[in-house]
């Protein structure tokens, strides 16, 4: 399926979008490594009890598995995109949404003091409960918009006017 091409204008900002947000994803990655290998440890509000931030260790990895599989969706359902030169408009929307949840899940891994974040000022159980319900809205919209980007869209023509 061909489509019209990409103004200029929206080639640049579109490009440009994808390339900062790659760039501050690589930045993140780099700072995630580069707390590992110092040995940083995670600081947990005091009110967690070891169960509780075991649990919100495996929230954390079960997001980024769960982003893996949203780039592998997109990957693979790339082909039934429309087309476009240089790029697709729908693909390029979507890869930018996809690197803004890495960034964000990223931003989960790099934190190291959570004694001191929006989380800390409420009881577990709620904040576990905040931060899951939103990555499920967030992967919800995104798996959604791909299926709706790459499914074939029917237009019905209804008649209309007078019989004679």
């Amino acid at each position: 399926m061909r489509h019209p091409d990409l103004a200029p204008l929206l080639q640049v900002l579109l490009l440009g979008s994808a390339v900062l947000l790659m760039a501050i994803m690589l930045f993140r990655f780099g700072l995630v490594f580069r707390n590992r290998y110092a040995g940083l440890v995670y600081r947990y509000p005091t009110t967690w009890t070891a169960e509780q931030t075991k649990v919100f260790r495996r929230l954390r990895l079960t997001i980024g598995a769960c982003l893996a599989m949203a780039w592998l969706t997109l990957l693979l359902s790339g082909r039934r995109l429309p087309i476009r030169w240089p790029f697709g408009f729908e693909e390029a929307l979507l890869t930018i949404g996809l690197l803004l949840l890495t960034n964000a899940w990223l931003a989960l891994l790099v934190r190291l003091n959570w004694e001191h974040s929006f989380l800390s000022k409420w009881r577990f159980r709620i904040a576990f409960a905040i931060v899951a319900l939103w990555w499920i809205a967030a992967f919800a919209a995104i798996l959604a918009t791909i299926g709706w980007a790459t499914a074939p869209h029917i237009h019905l023509v209804f008649p209309h006017g007078t019989m004679a």
